[in-house]
């Protein structure tokens, strides 16, 4: 049997309940559950943003898990993030109540419209934002879920009236497999969630899986820049249209079972060939601004221009117009929807400037990611210094790429690297940010294990060669947490509570609570 078939019927719920409702990725479907007029209800172990909005919406939220929090509810919503001792998920299932990934939820009401999915291991927050983006340009009121908060509309949900949705499709835990889309967009393939895939051939396997999910009506957008997904084409039996920066002198690869006769009617790509069916030329960027020229099977389309740097914005761009030109909306309306795009939260974020320094906030936590966003800091800023404030992101990502981790910062002028974030995972023998640090060779001009609890001291009193300023520069990274008070107002998210002089302003996410 499929694992992955949608063996429940949304007819007979009710009221639904989530456990840890306060996670991005679930309270925007609680978000969709609700608008569809669903009795919702969820947990989590603490308030935020994201709770309070919920409350707002009349949903009933339990700041702890108990099990007397699911007595009258008749679907539970989970995430992988869920242990399996969970008192409620424990409940669950002595009452024998449905229960259902949060991914499996989604795909469900996914499936009352015209879906298209945006998958791969990077970009897939800002290419799906994009496209919402796209849509507006379209004036086509599709319903967005997107993986973080999209400024546009200042939340990670919007319910449209039109056919269409839009929504990421989570590729770590495979759970991507339970949409079967109009349109999927595949930023790239690379190596990540070996926790769960064990190998890289697995995990282009379940890519693969997801891909030919699309109808024979459909159509897969694939990034032929990206040597992944090049890795695939051979095995990818649905009709593609590629986009990319580089041309592919490759020979024509066409979908198993089409022959060079039949493939004529292979109306949405003629297949690799020269160069990506959408192409970026002529960029040019200028702090957060970038402009380029777009061209379509060499014609010359017109100009676009977003609010974001960095040429992996450029190419994330490039899909999303792609999806939005085999819907069949105009160019001219698609190119004024993205010059509207305001960005994503965490993605290239800039924060502030101050003192010479300007503060960048990324939620980049692979190494391709922080190589992407620090060569996007260097062009775009040309900064005097990078300096990176880093926490990596599970033990078992850690252990497997640390030497990569290294190589990654070796385009910053100086480190400071925090100890890791668990993300739920127990300890890993012998796995710490030591690991990266031991990895560095030569190592920048000043790098330092950022100890939890003085790192703010750490940092303000550090001695930066050559620097007019301390840390002059584009501060960039996940945990850029401190603030200092010419911008405490750019303090983002929970534990925004601790100063620095010469670190005024930028703070990120979870672990922004120290003072210096």
């Amino acid at each position: 049997m499929d694992k992955y078939n949608l063996n429940f019927s949304l007819e007979v719920v009710k009221k639904a309940h989530f456990i840890g409702i306060g996670g991005i990725g679930m309270s925007g479907i609680a978000h969709l559950m609700r608008a569809l007029n669903y009795d919702v209800s969820g947990s989590d172990m603490e308030k935020s943003i994201i709770t309070q909005k919920l409350e707002e919406m009349k949903i009933k939220v339990f700041y702890e898990h108990h099990k007397s929090n699911i007595a009258d509810c008749d679907l539970v919503i989970l995430s992988s993030a869920i242990r399996e001792y969970n008192p409620e998920l424990l409940e669950a299932k002595r009452k024998k109540i449905k229960i259902v990934h949060r991914a499996e939820m989604l795909a469900k009401i996914a499936e009352l419209k015209k879906t298209i999915t945006i998958s791969g291991t990077h970009g897939k927050t800002t290419v799906t934002s994009m496209l919402g983006s796209v849509f507006e340009g379209a004036k086509e009121d599709a319903t967005i879920v997107v993986g973080g908060l999209f400024k546009n509309i200042a939340s990670n949900v919007r319910i449209g009236t039109s056919e269409y949705f839009v929504t990421e499709a989570d590729e770590s835990d495979g759970s991507f497999l339970y949409f079967s889309p109009l349109i999927t967009c595949v930023t790239n393939i690379d190596i990540d969630h070996m926790d769960h895939y064990g190998d890289i051939n697995t995990l282009k396997k379940a890519f693969i899986d997801h891909i030919s999910k699309v109808p024979f009506y459909g159509a897969a957008v694939l990034c032929s820049d990206d040597e992944g997904i090049k890795s695939i084409i051979k095995d990818i039996n649905v009709s593609t249209i590629t986009y990319g920066l580089n041309g592919n002198p490759t020979t024509l690869l066409l979908p198993k079972g089409q022959s060079k006769k039949t493939s004529s009617a292979f109306s949405a790509t003629r297949g690799w060939s020269g160069n990506p069916d959408w192409q970026a030329k002529s960029i040019k960027m200028k702090g957060n601004k970038t402009e380029f020229m777009v061209y379509f099977k060499g014609k010359k389309m017109g100009m676009v221009k977003i609010n974001t740097a960095g040429k992996h914005n450029v190419r994330n761009a490039l899909g999303a117009i792609a999806c939005g030109n085999y819907l069949g909306f105009d160019f001219g309306k698609i190119a004024a929807g993205l010059g509207k795009f305001m960005g994503v939260k965490r993605r290239m974020d800039s924060l502030g400037f101050t003192k010479g320094i300007r503060f960048i906030d990324d939620y980049g936590h692979h190494p391709t990611e922080i190589i992407a966003t620090l060569k996007a800091v260097k062009e775009a800023y040309n900064p005097k210094r990078i300096i990176a404030l880093f926490q990596p992101h599970r033990y078992s990502r850690t252990k497997e790429l640390y030497k990569d981790f290294a190589g990654a910062f070796k385009l910053a002028d100086i480190l400071f690297l925090m100890d890791i974030y668990p993300a739920g995972e127990k300890p890993l023998k012998g796995v710490s940010s030591d690991l990266i640090f031991n990895a560095m060779t030569p190592p920048p001009l000043s790098s330092c294990h950022a100890e939890h609890g003085k790192f703010a001291k750490q940092i303000s009193s550090a001695k930066m060669p050559n620097c007019d300023k301390p840390l002059a520069g584009a501060v960039s990274k996940r945990y850029a947490h401190q603030t200092a008070k010419p911008l405490a107002g750019a303090v983002s998210k929970r534990y925004a509570h601790q100063t620095a002089k010469p670190l005024a302003g930028a703070v990120s996410k979870r672990y922004a609570h120290q003072t210096a």
